[in-house]
């Protein structure tokens, strides 16, 4: 019982890791696009929108 306690921790700690290894390559391309869209909208359209 305690060593498949053991081998679920072990299992669940990899793929926590993995998760945010993957987040953290994923996260900046992300943080790009944005940035590229807001360069290509009018100036001020993305920061100023009426909040409703």
């Amino acid at each position: 019982m305690g060593e498949c306690l053991i081998q679920l921790s072990v299992h669940l700690r990899i793929r926590v890791i993995l998760l945010r290894w993957m987040m953290s390559l994923i996260i900046p391309t992300l943080n790009i696009q944005n940035m590229v869209l807001m360069l290509h909208q009018p100036s001020g359209l993305s920061l100023n929108m009426p909040i409703q």
